[in-house]
């Protein structure tokens, strides 16, 4: 029963974005539509029928949703690029792992500057692991704020929130890192550093799930 009621509500909210795009469309809001778009595919991959795992393809997907959507927002703020090597698209991971290290580019790395900002998004296969890389050209993340959350790996899961300054920042990251930790224990890498030319560089390290597993 919970499953069938489950589908019922995305079902009628894909219904509902679809006839507001169409509308857009007939009334020439190009901008309006676009965003409608980024949202609606945003939801589909967030949903996913309920399933923990998305492709690697989906997961690039749901960020570069977010990023179009955000360039709505900002606009010439900042531009993106995204990466998947050919032997990663079909591998599985844990879904909803980019957009919240990808919301801190933004956010963090890209305060005070009106535009030129520049975020690079990479996937590629490493044996039986997923490396995930975002880069930005930001404002450099501080050496004590990367040792922070370098150490996320190793701290249990409650002790995490004593490491930002308020209930609510970094909430995000510290979402990402207690599901990793909770699905991966410490079968995954994560680590922030600021790069000599500028900019902030969060490279991750995530098994591969076995689809038959």
């Amino acid at each position: 029963m919970d499953g069938m009621l489950y589908q019922i509500n995305p079902h009628f909210l894909y219904n509902t974005l679809d006839n507001m795009f169409m509308l857009a469309r007939i009334n020439g809001d190009e901008r309006m539509g676009k965003l409608i778009q980024a949202l609606s595919s945003m939801l589909r991959i967030s949903l996913n029928k309920g399933a923990e795992y998305v492709t690697v393809r989906q997961e690039l997907a749901h960020a570069r949703a977010y990023l179009d959507i955000q360039k709505i927002r900002y606009g010439p703020l900042f531009d993106y690029t995204v990466f998947c090597g050919d032997d990663a698209g079909d591998c599985l991971i844990t879904k909803l792992i980019l957009q919240p290290i990808v919301k801190n580019c933004i956010k963090y790395g890209f305060s005070g500057m009106a535009a030129g900002g520049r975020i690079d998004i990479r996937a590629e296969r490493e044996g039986g692991h997923i490396a995930l890389t975002v880069k930005n050209n930001g404002a450099p993340i501080s050496g004590d704020a990367a040792e922070k959350l370098n150490a996320m790996k190793d701290m249990e899961i409650q002790d995490m929130r004593t490491l930002f300054d308020s209930p609510k920042g970094g909430f995000g990251l510290y979402n990402v890192v207690s599901r990793l930790k909770l699905r991966y224990g410490k079968d995954f890498e994560l680590r922030y550093e600021a790069l000599e030319e500028g900019g902030t560089r969060c490279a991750l390290l995530i098994p591969i799930r076995d689809e038959a597993g």
